[in-house]
């Protein structure tokens, strides 16, 4: 879901993570990890293939893309 960009949200990773100003989910581990990824790297280019291996990294291609799907959906 795209964040209008008068929005303010407020991320906090260190303790507990929190996300202040959002209407999306990121109640799962795993859109935790994926957001936190994103906003610490904002200038990096990310390949689905780099973020599922960074997620899931002792599982196999496949079923970290899918699990990737997933978080995404």
């Amino acid at each position: 879901m795209l964040v209008p960009l008068s929005t303010r949200l407020h991320l906090t990773l260190f303790g507990k993570f929190h996300l202040e100003g959002a209407t999306a989910d990121f109640s799962l581990s795993s859109a935790q990890k994926l957001l936190a990824l994103l906003v610490l790297r904002p200038e990096r280019d990310w390949h689905r293939d780099e973020i599922a291996e960074l997620l899931w990294p002792d599982t196999d291609a496949t079923i970290s893309r899918s699990r990737l799907r997933t978080t995404l959906a």
